[in-house]
């Protein structure tokens, strides 16, 4: 794929969750999926914090593209539960 097209993709992906991420949830839906800024206030870690633990492999996400992070809420649920003190 040409660079400009994986750009173009990439930020159509971009809009796509940002778009999800500031709607409301359908009908149905449990809110499951997350993106960084979101994520980190449901676990209580700064965004940068959060970012680190991503690249280290340290807690569970989904690469929607290059920029793009999702979160599925339950799996970061499961994390926190199994890191409880």
């Amino acid at each position: 794929m040409a660079m400009g097209a994986l750009e173009t993709l990439e930020a159509k992906i971009d809009a796509i969750l940002e778009r999800l991420a500031s709607s409301a949830p359908a009908e149905g839906s449990d809110g499951r999926w997350l993106r960084t800024e979101a994520a980190a206030e449901h676990i209580g870690v700064s965004v940068p914090t959060l970012r680190r633990w991503v690249a280290r492999g340290e807690i569970p996400a989904v690469r929607m593209s290059r920029t793009a992070i999702a979160f599925d809420r339950r799996d970061l649920d499961q994390w926190m539960l199994e890191r409880k003190a």
